[in-house]
């Protein structure tokens, strides 16, 4: 009896700080979805002491974008980054880390989809590497993080600039044009036959 309260006593104080301190080493699946952390506070309703930049205006297929989260004053503790679509809300793409040791990649809607911290460090700048992914007509993407300061002092959805995807205006284009010569090249090999003849 006394080992088995011993044990119960060593699992409560073992996931203990789990409950007080949210998710000191970043596993923030739970958030994926809404974004928020879970803990037992509201977001704050101020513009935000950060920002969420990308290294393009626009991506293609297979891009692979730089993606910066930067303090603008102060630091953050946690973060968790997602690139979604702007019509769908789907998390599309997969991030590269640029430094394991403050960051980690997470499954929100497939492998290394999402990234989150590592541990609640102190934090001014974050980079990762998104790539697009190989998806025709994706559409407007766009980055949002939610930047964490402490406990209770939190920001959610901050968002970059739409990012226009380019592919589609390619995909249009291209072919037409290649039908386009294909036929030129016809009709003129059709002329000079009939000529030789």
């Amino acid at each position: 009896m006394k080992k088995q309260l011993f044990c119960t006593c060593l699992l409560i104080h073992g996931f203990l700080p789990l409950f007080v301190t949210g998710y000191p080493i970043g596993f923030v699946g739970n958030a994926c979805g809404s974004m928020m952390p879970i803990h037992n506070a509201s977001a704050q309703s101020l513009s935000a002491p950060y920002a969420v930049t990308a290294s393009q205006a626009n991506f293609n297929q297979g891009n692979q974008i730089t993606v910066t989260l930067q303090a603008i004053s102060g630091i953050f503790e946690g973060f968790l980054l997602e690139a979604c679509q702007i019509n769908g809300n789907t998390i599309v793409g997969t991030f590269t880390l640029q430094n394991s040791t403050i960051s980690q990649t997470l499954q929100c809607s497939g492998a290394v989809s999402s990234i989150s911290h590592t541990f609640d460090i102190l934090k001014s700048q974050v980079k990762a590497i998104w790539t697009a992914p190989n998806t025709p007509n994706l559409g407007n993407v766009e980055f949002r993080v939610t930047f964490v300061q402490n406990f209770t002092v939190f920001w959610v959805n901050v968002k970059s600039s739409v990012l226009p995807s380019v592919f589609s205006k390619a995909s249009t284009t291209v072919p037409n044009t290649v039908l386009l010569l294909s036929v030129l090249t016809a009709a003129i090999t059709q002329v000079f036959h009939f000529e030789s003849h």
